[in-house]
């Protein structure tokens, strides 16, 4: 089960594959309050949480994470890392597995994602998916080599969940060559995922962010998992990702500051002359598709309470479905 091109790691994670967690979603929206079933990447050393638990590493470790299964096969991709292919975790140009030692190195500090990329669209839903944090070298408190410091540090991993897909066995929608050449039932039940409307209408009824359910579209997220709280002059970190199927619109109530789009930091040496941190007034928009990640700076220079929005829309239909909000607080 190790690595074929093993090298002796400087960090040892495990994590185990497809593991049951329910979490409860109060009623809101015209909809009840429901526990919804989720599978996560649990940390058998850690808590079960959802989003599974960040992975925090430095630049230039070599990290090597110990993989068992619970149920079915699975992969975890380490999303705008890229190890080699053996290590990436895609089912179609490596393999799925129940036990493995992935290994990588990451050469760029910056804000990833790892996830579940067998039958992707569903396993990314019911929750397999966590945060994969790189540090500089000299640790947290940097957003990147020769990048600004930071005092506070947020996580705003928004997502959204359509309860008709928790209900789907894991391999819903999926067909290999032998199954479309041979045994009818299951060409059968493919055809009836279709013409259900399953796996191509997402209809998405409660909202989240980092785990935390909203209630309405009105009431702002208070948990200290999502709502910052700051004192003046100190610089606030907030690691945006889109981790649903609705195209997200974000209002910030501050003045901020890009600098870092998708893992690649902006004006950075040596490529510092092809790009550069973008500067937003306050409230100003922006808008994430599907696994985006910005990572936006703010320099708290004024007292008081700031209210955030991000509103959810259909990827296809741009309609309007749903917003949340959550707090700045700078004292």
């Amino acid at each position: 089960n190790a690595p074929p091109d093993f090298v002796a790691p400087d960090v040892i994670i495990r994590r185990r594959l497809s593991v049951g967690l329910n979490i409860a979603l109060p009623a809101g929206r015209g909809r009840p309050a429901i526990n919804l079933p989720l599978e996560v990447i649990d940390n058998p050393d850690g808590e079960r949480t959802f989003p599974s638990e960040i992975i925090r590493v430095r630049q230039g470790q070599v990290v090597h994470i110990q993989v068992t299964g619970s149920s079915g096969s699975h992969t975890i991709h380490w999303h705008g890392l890229e190890p080699s292919p053996i290590n990436d975790g895609v089912g179609n140009t490596s393999f799925e597995l129940g036990r493995y030692v992935y290994q990588l190195r990451p050469s760029e500090a910056g804000t990833f994602i790892y996830h579940c990329h067998k039958n992707t669209p569903l396993h990314f839903e019911i929750g397999m998916y966590g945060l994969f944090i790189v540090d500089p070298p000299e640790g947290p408190g940097r957003a990147f080599q020769g990048g600004p410091e930071y005092d506070v540090e947020a996580f705003w991993v928004v997502d959204e969940f359509d309860p008709r897909w928790h209900n789907l066995n894991h391999s819903a929608f999926m067909v290999r060559v032998n199954d479309l050449n041979g045994d009818p039932n299951v060409r059968d039940s493919i055809f009836e995922y279709t013409n259900n409307g399953i796996l191509n209408d997402f209809r998405p009824e409660y909202f989240v962010i980092t785990g935390v359910p909203s209630v309405d579209n009105y009431t702002p997220i208070t948990d200290p998992a999502v709502a910052i709280n700051a004192q003046i002059g100190q610089k606030i970190l907030i690691r945006i990702v889109n981790a649903g199927y609705t195209l997200q619109k974000f209002t910030i109530p501050l003045d901020f500051k890009v600098i870092a789009m998708d893992g690649i930091p902006l004006g950075k040496p040596p490529f510092g002359k092809y790009s550069s941190p973008i500067n937003f007034k306050a409230n100003s928009t922006f808008e994430l598709t599907s696994a985006r990640r910005w990572d936006i700076l703010i320099e708290a220079k004024t007292t008081g309470v700031f209210t955030a929005k991000v509103e959810h829309f259909d990827i296809i239909r741009r309609s309007f479905i749903a917003q949340q909000l959550t707090n700045i607080t700078i004292i």
